[in-house]
């Protein structure tokens, strides 16, 4: 039996010039996982995986950004974390 698909977590603060790396925790599922980003742009210098759900890089702008969700899927099922 497969545990079901589900995603959680959130970023936190990321400060300009600072490295930052967020990746969301994923349980269950079957099979190789997708990611997808939906909402607002990520501040400038910050970048997605749609492989691993990642949000890293280095900030080279202030600001606060709010709205940002991340789909994950498997196997022809999705989950989303807003």
């Amino acid at each position: 039996m497969v545990t079901p698909l589900a995603i959680y977590g959130a970023p936190g603060t990321a400060t300009v010039g600072t490295p930052f790396s967020w990746r969301p925790l994923v349980f269950g599922g079957a099979g190789a996982k997708t990611f997808a980003r939906s909402g607002p742009a990520l501040p400038a210098g910050l970048t997605f995986s749609a492989s691993t759900g990642e949000i890293s890089g280095t900030p080279t702008q202030s600001g606060s950004v709010s709205g940002i969700g991340i789909t994950v899927s498997a196997d022809g099922t999705s989950k989303s974390l807003t």
